[in-house]
This record gives structure tokens, C-alpha cells and sequence, in this order.
């Protein structure tokens, strides 16, 4: 295996726990990975709503208009949707990769394959919501 543990097994129990313990170690290494994006994407849409707050301020209240709000959505949460898929990819490529490892030290036996899925589904709805839920001069049907 790629930890170096498998040869060290004596019985398929132990390669069988072995083979549990890589496939929670990968897991929590892709949750961290989704953990990240989300962060990252929570914190660049407050910073551009306080960069927005902060402009209204100094223009005495001179909101941004619908579209420029619209597109600033759109263009990030594009750009994150993009990141998301190539990681996603990569993810089930290194499970596959583990599988397939992971089946060969058990002779042929069939390991189980690692389900990538990303946690949170609703993520780009909500930034978009709260977006643009922070201009009241937006309608409230299109927040």
C-alpha cells in the first residue's frame, strides 16, 4: 500500500483494518479539501460585500447596480463550480487509484471504493442569496 503497512499484515484482518484506515484517512483528506473551498468561498464573498459596504459609504450611499452584483455572483460562483468539478475528479481518480491498490493486496478480493461526494450541495445557492440579499435595491424575487 502507499502507507507501506500492507506487507506488514499477517492475517486478512489485519489488511482488511489497514485498508479501513487508508480509505478514513483519504475521506478526511477530501473533507478537508471541500472544508477549504467552502471557507475560501465564504470569505472572498463577505470581503467583496464589505469592499461593496465600504464603497457605498464613501459615495454617500450610491449602492452597486443589480448588475454588477449579478455578474460578480455569476463569474465567482462559476469559477468555484469549475474548482469544485476538477476536484471532485481528482478525488475519484486518487479512490479508484485506492480501490485498485487495495484489491491487488487482497489477491483479487474486491476492496470497497471511497464515495466522493461534496458535503455541502446547497453552497452556491447561498452565496448567491446572501449576495445578493445585501442590496436592497435588488427585487426580491431575483435574491
Amino acid at each position: 500500500a502507499a502507507s507501506g503497512y500492507a506487507s506488514d499484515a499477517t492475517s486478512p484482518c489485519d489488511s482488511t483494518t489497514l485498508h479501513e484506515f487508508e480509505r478514513c484517512k483519504l475521506a478526511a483528506e477530501h473533507r478537508a479539501g471541500h472544508e477549504m473551498m467552502r471557507k475560501n468561498l465564504l470569505s472572498r464573498m463577505e470581503r467583496q460585500v464589505d469592499a461593496w459596504n465600504a464603497e457605498n459609504t464613501r459615495s454617500g450611499g450610491l449602492r452597486p447596480s443589480f448588475d454588477k452584483v449579478q455578474k460578480w455572483a455569476d463569474n465567482t460562483i462559476s469559477s468555484y463550480e469549475e474548482m469544485l468539478q476538477d476536484m471532485l475528479d481528482r478525488q475519484r481518480m486518487e479512490a479508484e487509484t485506492m480501490a485498485a491498490m487495495q484489491t491487488a493486496e487482497n489477491f483479487g478480493r474486491k476492496a470497497a471504493l471511497l464515495q466522493v461526494s461534496f458535503p455541502f450541495p446547497d453552497l452556491f445557492d447561498q452565496v448567491r442569496t446572501r449576495v445578493m440579499g445585501h442590496f436592497p435595491s435588488v427585487p426580491k424575487e431575483l435574491r
